[in-house]
This record gives structure tokens, sequence and C-alpha cells, in this order.
């Protein structure tokens, strides 16, 4: 049996240990908690064939969140080992493993409401990122969507010119080197 991080013992029950235990087992992986993270909440690392798979998680999460982020890391692992590198990391194969961890989990851990409605949120529509936890919105902010095209807005310590839609995230242009970047619609920015 795998050894677990310590604080997975903190923080879950025998039933989620076990769960998590024979998942290590099955998928070849070790886990390894990393830096705490505001955006890189965990990734999976394969490894050659006489090692083990590695899962990294972020150990600043919530419990309910990190198991979460487990479950999905969980499906990289399991996934790998059917389909190697032939199939998309977040393609239809990836998303039934990953629905079948979450609805296991589920009966095994008791989450928050909060938590709760966001897993029942990525069993109906899975997805490759948990929604960021809302935030208030100051009086001088906007989400990056609100704004025309061709408006400028703050963003960190530099000006930006928002440009066109692509797919899902705005072109904007830094104005002190001209610089294009890619921007999610809900990013929030100042008005200038």
């Amino acid at each position: 049996m795998p050894e677990l991080p310590e604080i997975f013992t903190q923080y879950y029950n025998t039933s989620v240990l076990q769960f998590l235990a024979g998942k290590a087992d099955q998928c070849k992986v070790n886990y390894f908690l990393q830096r705490s993270s505001k955006t890189k909440l965990g990734s999976f690392r394969s490894k050659s064939l006489w090692k083990r798979n590695e899962i990294f998680v972020a150990r600043n999460l919530e419990p309910d969140i990190m198991l979460i982020v487990l479950c999905h890391e969980l499906a990289h692992a399991e996934h790998f080992l059917k389909a190697k590198r032939r199939d998309k990391p977040h393609g239809l194969g990836w998303k039934k493993i990953y629905v079948r961890n979450l609805e296991e989990i589920k009966t095994l851990h008791e989450f928050s409401e909060e938590s709760g409605k966001t897993l029942q949120g990525l069993i109906e529509k899975p997805r490759a990122s948990i929604d960021p936890r809302a935030r208030e919105i100051k009086e001088d902010e906007v989400l990056l969507s609100a704004l025309p095209m061709g408006a400028q807005f703050e963003f960190g310590q530099a000006i930006y010119e928002k440009k066109e839609l692509r797919r899902s995230r705005f072109l904007c242009i830094r104005q002190r080197d001209s610089r294009a970047f890619a921007f999610r619609k809900d990013a929030v920015v100042k008005r200038v």
C-alpha cells in the first residue's frame, strides 16, 4: 500500500483514504504536495515504465477542493494507463473516468454545501477546471466581458486595450509595448 501524505489522514475518513490508496496502487502513482498556488491546483506526471507516476496537489486547498483535484488527477493517471498519449488529456475517455471517480468519492466523503454544488456541477458537466471562488468586485473594477471592444483597462500595473474575442478569450494589447495577451472573459480588471 502506498504511503499517503500526512495531511490526507488529517482531512479524510478511512473510506476516502482507502479509495486514494487503492487508486494509487491501481494507477501506479505516488502523491505529493506542491507549493501553494492560486492557479495550478494539481498535476499528473507520467514516468518511465519502471517508475511510479506522480500526482501533485497544492497544499493550500480546502479539503473538499483538494479531493476534487485528486479525482481529476487520478482520472489522468488511469486514462494514461489505458490510452497512453493517443488521446486528448481532457477528452471523452478522461471525462468518463473523472465522473466515475467523483461519483464514488461523493458517497465516501461529506462535502460542504458549496463544494457539493461544485462537485455536482462537475458530475453533470465534467470540465478541466474548477471555477474559482467568487470574489466581491470593488467599485472601480469590472469583468472584462462587460467592457466594450476598444476600451482601455488596467490589469496588474499595466494598461491594456480590449481588441477582439478569440474563441473563449479576449485578445488585449498592452499599451507600453504593443504586446498581445489573451484574457479570460471573467477577468476582473480596473476601469481607466
